[in-house]
């Protein structure tokens, strides 16, 4: 029997303290009054108890004597291996035997055993507690070996009996009978039954302990996947707002665009009655903004002239001022050309441009192209009424 460490509780005035044993011989080198007795009292308390003989009042003496200093729970834990097993004693002690608590535990499965009852001192060691004082245990204040009527009663029965050699072939029947019935070789052996329950527990637990990860994991997955779903049908309703948001405005949208079409189709049937009526022979569009018909188009053939404020083909369609500001160009221009279908890219009849640098803004640009577009505009009517632009193929001859 080897003895591991202990754990203090309270016991007398030692509190909360805790011991690792060594191998060999463990030396306590403390002052006097540290509580080296207290310890000694406490390793063979916890084997035997108090002494419940009530002899020259040493029962009453020390239980009162090492009841805690500083109050709290009486008692402690004492770990220690025995024929190749690792056990935890715990006891409490309480005013009287009756109220003390005194459990058994197996380290390697930390479950409380029956291996031994309260009285595991004598189970272990053979001898009553007067007994072990008097032999085993030797108290710090107590160095006196003598014999006591248990150890005589032992010695004795070694003298006396005189059968062990006649009875030794049914002492050894005996034993070989006992280790057959705890072989753990044997299907019929308590040691073989007990290893295979241990074994069938042993998988179980893992079963349980697999199981129960196995459970986390799913609770886990099923909660992150609710919240899952939770944000999907937020995202959910804010598409299907949206949709019907877009869904109106889409709705609005082509009842205006086909609102629009519908005025603009009945106005431009109004202005082709009225230039024929007229009998107007070409058509300057200047501030239109508005895109004409193909039947148009194809009524005045490169009769329509249209002034562009960008030196194409360079930033066609709208805002092309903002765009060459974007650029960082140096010029910008204006373009007169004959309108065609493809929307800015008519022949050409007249361009002009104008320099510009980094200090002019945006609206710089715009005033210096509006007098540009004017002149340019101008050219592009007059060469045309003196019938000097020949237009071929997408491009134009000008005559001079």
């Amino acid at each position: 029997m080897k003895l591991r460490s202990c754990h203090i509780d309270n016991f007398g005035k030692l509190s909360d303290l805790h011991l690792e044993f060594q191998d060999g011989v463990n030396l306590f080198h403390e002052p006097n009054a540290w509580g080296k007795s207290t310890l000694a009292a406490f390793l063979r308390v916890m084997f035997y108890g108090f002494d419940s003989k009530r002899e020259s009042g040493l029962f009453d003496k020390e239980r009162v004597v090492f009841r805690p200093w500083q109050g709290g729970t009486y008692g402690g834990e004492l770990d220690f291996s025995y024929q190749g097993k690792e056990y935890r004693i715990s006891r409490t002690f309480g005013k009287t035997e009756k109220t003390d608590v005194f459990h058994l535990y197996d380290l390697s499965t930390n479950l409380e055993c029956h291996d031994f009852s309260s009285e595991i001192g004598s189970e272990i060691f053979g001898l009553d507690s007067a007994s072990f004082k008097r032999s085993a245990f030797i108290a710090q204040n107590d160095c006196e070996c003598c014999s006591t009527d248990a150890i005589n009663a032992k010695l004795g029965n070694l003298v006396e009996n005189t059968n062990d050699i006649n009875n030794f072939e049914t002492a050894q029947k005996k034993i070989h009978d006992r280790m057959n019935k705890l072989s753990p070789d044997r299907a019929t052996g308590s040691m073989k039954k007990r290893t295979n329950m241990i074994t069938l527990l042993t998988e179980e637990l893992r079963g349980y302990d697999a199981a129960e990860a196995s459970y986390k994991k799913i609770t886990e997955k099923l909660t992150e996947k609710q919240e899952q779903r939770k944000e999907l049908a937020g995202i959910r309703d804010q598409y299907a707002k949206a949709l019907q948001v877009a869904s109106e405005e889409s709705r609005r949208e082509g009842i205006k665009q086909a609102y629009a079409a519908i005025l603009q189709e009945e106005q431009e049937k109004k202005e082709m009655e009225l230039l024929a009526k007229h009998k107007v022979n070409f058509i300057v569009l200047a501030r239109y903004m508005q895109v004409i018909s193909e039947k148009m188009i194809n009524a005045y053939p490169n009769r329509i002239i249209n002034i562009h404020h960008s030196f194409l083909p360079a930033f066609v369609g709208a805002k092309p001022y903002h765009a060459a500001f974007e650029r960082g160009v140096k010029i910008i221009g204006a373009t007169s050309h004959y309108v065609t279908t493809e929307l800015d890219a008519g022949p050409i009849i007249e361009q002009d441009v104008v320099r510009i640098t980094h200090k002019d803004t945006v609206q710089d640009l715009v005033n210096k192209g509006k007098d540009l577009e004017k002149i340019v505009l101008s050219r592009a009517v007059q060469k045309h009424i003196e019938r000097k632009v020949l237009a071929y193929k997408n491009k134009t001859v000008i005559f001079n």
